[in-house]
């Protein structure tokens, strides 16, 4: 068995396709962009397991907090709980 080739991916297109992920999923722009300038970065650093990988877990946390409610909502487009 041969060993699959990695696949390189342009950097600039691969920020651009997870910012607009995070857009749809609703943070806005500021955000997705600097949310995924963060992953694509610890990619090119060479810590794949902190990078886009993450995308989709991320998303699925951002969902399950945003159906907390409008008042779970922090700054930085993602919600938290509140500690009362």
């Amino acid at each position: 068995m041969g060993s699959t080739p990695p696949v390189m991916v342009n950097a600039e297109a691969l920020d651009a396709l997870v910012a607009n992920v995070f857009q749809a999923a609703g943070c806005d722009g500021p955000e997705s962009q600097r949310i995924s300038r963060h992953l694509v970065d610890a990619n090119l650093a060479g810590h794949d397991s902190h990078g886009v990988v993450r995308v989709p877990r991320y998303v699925e946390w951002l969902e399950a907090l945003c159906a907390e409610g409008p008042d779970r909502r922090c700054g930085y487009g993602w919600r938290r709980l509140r500690r009362d």
